[in-house]
């Protein structure tokens, strides 16, 4: 999508530039607009880094506390057994989590901003 200011919104499928000028081709249409006109460039993508990013980092410290309570804790059966089970929880929870949020997250629209003025 381009927004300018003389044509608005403009939506469409492809973007060609020709010199100072960009077409927008539509499937029935094509919109031409001075590239000195363009504010702002939006491609349509997908939310799974956001979500992806969003779900990772409360499993891992989530898991990673865990991990620790385990290998560290009243019942694990001796003294500390280093930050392992810390690192473990925390890397197999981020990514578990962070790969299924991005998988829902990439069923979700969202306008990735590619050029303002």
């Amino acid at each position: 999508m381009v927004v300018s200011r003389g044509a608005g919104r403009v939506r469409g499928d492809g973007l060609r530039l020709h010199g100072d000028t960009a077409s927008l081709f539509t499937k029935a249409t094509r919109h031409s607009v001075s590239v000195a006109e363009i504010d702002s460039l939006w491609v349509r993508g997908s939310a799974a880094s956001l979500i992806g990013s969003l779900a990772a980092v409360p499993c891992a410290i989530f898991l990673g506390a865990a991990g620790d309570f385990a290998t560290n804790g009243p019942d694990s059966g001796g003294g500390g057994h280093g930050p392992g089970g810390l690192l473990l929880g925390a890397v197999i929870g981020g990514s578990v989590c962070g790969l299924s949020g991005a998988l829902v997250g990439s069923f979700i629209p969202r306008w990735h901003l590619r050029y303002a003025r």
